[in-house]
């Protein structure tokens, strides 16, 4: 893990103390467990908005927060997805959330195919999303 930009020693001890091992989790379910998943808030036929579930713990959002300010300049593909989401009217947080998701995601493709980052890694992270969907 500690090959990412911007996850360090104790971010990679506490995720891993929090969620156990992330191979044993999909990428919705960590998302899910993490709190990370967006959920819509809907009453009858108007749909308000989108939020983060927050369900999970909240020092692994605190911990992804903090990664992710360092990330998104460091790897290029989550600065291009933050700076899309901004351009596109979303707001700061909302694109910085999104971005800790999928640098969530990065870290479980990092840990499942027990390689060291690379590029790719983003890249193949949003290849798969992009395919179920």
């Amino acid at each position: 893990m500690q090959t990412i930009p911007g996850v360090g020693p104790v971010t990679a001890f506490a995720l891993t103390a929090e969620l156990g091992n992330l191979k044993k989790y999909t990428r919705q379910e960590l998302s899910a467990m993490s709190g990370l998943a967006p959920r819509l808030r809907e009453s009858g036929t108007s749909v308000k908005s989108s939020r983060i579930s927050k369900r999970g713990p909240v020092c692994v959002r605190k911990l992804m927060f903090m990664c992710t300010n360092h990330s998104i300049r460091k790897i290029p593909y989550l600065n291009d997805m933050y700076t899309r989401l901004t351009l596109g009217g979303k707001a700061k947080l909302q694109a910085k959330c999104a971005c800790m998701r999928m640098l969530l995601l990065i870290i479980r493709s990092v840990v499942v195919h027990e390689r060291p980052y690379s590029e790719e890694f983003s890249y193949q992270t949003v290849a798969k999303q992009s395919q179920t969907a």
